[in-house]
């Protein structure tokens, strides 16, 4: 995993703060962008990798092997950890899922609480 030092600054651009997190892995890069172009918290979710020290190639794997390539699970997912890990997906379960292709992390009950939770 790599170090969890938070790499975003207050007086980053956009494509500074993508490029801090992802460190030159394209995957990353990819998801990151994606992440932005959100209609709905696009930077909040990098924010949140950021505190949670979930950099490089962990956010590829963050979004392949747990959130089976799906952006939106993978917003539920970070949104989940920020919520105070509803459906029990608190940081250490989602880092312990990153590791370990998605073990210990059922991303549909992730995403069904956290709809929940902004639908009332």
């Amino acid at each position: 995993m790599a170090d969890t030092t938070e790499r975003i600054k207050i007086d980053m651009t956009p494509q500074d703060m993508i490029f801090a997190l992802a460190k030159g892995v394209p995957g990353a890069i990819t998801v990151a962008v994606g992440l932005v172009a959100r209609a709905d918290n696009g930077f909040m979710d990098l924010l949140m990798l950021d505190t949670l020290g979930i950099y490089e190639s962990d956010i590829w794997m963050l979004y392949k092997d747990v959130c089976a390539q799906n952006l939106d699970d993978m917003h539920a997912c970070i949104q989940a950890t920020r919520l105070g890990g509803l459906a029990d997906c608190t940081p250490a379960k989602l880092k312990f899922a990153i590791q370990n292709r998605g073990k210990g992390i059922n991303v549909s009950a992730v995403r069904t609480a956290v709809d929940a939770h902004y639908s009332t």
